[in-house]
């Protein structure tokens, strides 16, 4: 599609969820995260900067007034995916706020997690604000968006044990074991992790907190979970 025939208003509908959904497109912002999408199969339809559409267009559709794409919204399926022995799966278990989720991404991809599942009505991954937390990375890991009970199956037929973080645990999380396979729930900020879980849990552990605050942000509890996930395995490869 040329400049001319460039449909502003029905790129900037592209920021809501549901004109997503109808069109099957979204937005991505920024050369980095679309040099991401684009190495993970992700189909660009199309590409707006400061060569085709003015500054005052660009900056409308652009939160930060750079390079955006246009793209198919990919297919993502997650009965198909090969697991490497011993996973280490990150479910996250009704978070809303795509900041948070797309955080937790990036720490995920970072450390090498095998794949996260978004369960319970978080699960908009082509949220701007999410792909822009995540740094692109919701494009180079594999995430599902799937309801609990299609997470807890996915994850009982491949035998992978649940483990919550939960501040009422008698366990503190850096005297579990997670060399094994292990998916580690993270529940939101103002409810913890929601009852169909908790029941399924082979294993709770809690993160100590010694000071009058009594609860951190999810991206953060995830974030030390994994990496004392990744240290355990890095010291007993």
């Amino acid at each position: 599609m040329c400049a001319a025939d460039l449909n502003i208003k029905k790129i900037l509908s592209l920021h809501e969820k549901n004109d997503r959904e109808e069109a099957g497109l979204f937005l991505i912002e920024g050369r980095r995260e679309i040099d991401l999408a684009v190495k993970n199969g992700v189909n660009i339809v199309q590409i707006l900067d400061s060569s085709n559409t003015s500054a005052k267009n660009l900056a409308r559709i652009s939160y930060r007034g750079e390079i955006v794409a246009v793209a198919e919204i990919p297919r993502r399926d997650s009965k198909n995916l090969v697991l490497p022995p011993d996973p280490l799966v990150v479910v996250l278990d009704r978070l809303e706020k795509p900041g948070n989720i797309g955080a937790i991404l990036r720490t995920a991809e970072a450390a090498g997690v095998n794949a996260v599942l978004v369960c319970g009505g978080g699960g908009d991954l082509c949220n701007p604000n999410l792909i822009r937390a995540s740094l692109g990375a919701v494009f180079s890991i594999p995430v599902f968006c799937l309801t609990d009970v299609e997470a807890i199956n996915w994850l009982d037929s491949r035998k992978i044990p649940i483990i919550v973080a939960s501040p009422y645990a008698q366990k503190t999380y850096f005297t579990h074991d997670f060399k094994r396979s292990s998916a580690v729930i993270i529940g939101s900020e103002a409810d913890g992790v929601s009852e169909i879980w908790s029941k399924k849990a082979a294993a709770s552990v809690a993160i100590p907190m010694r000071g009058a605050v009594d609860s951190l942000n999810a991206s953060v509890s995830a974030a030390t979970l994994i990496y004392e996930a990744l240290r355990q395995r890095h010291e007993n490869p």
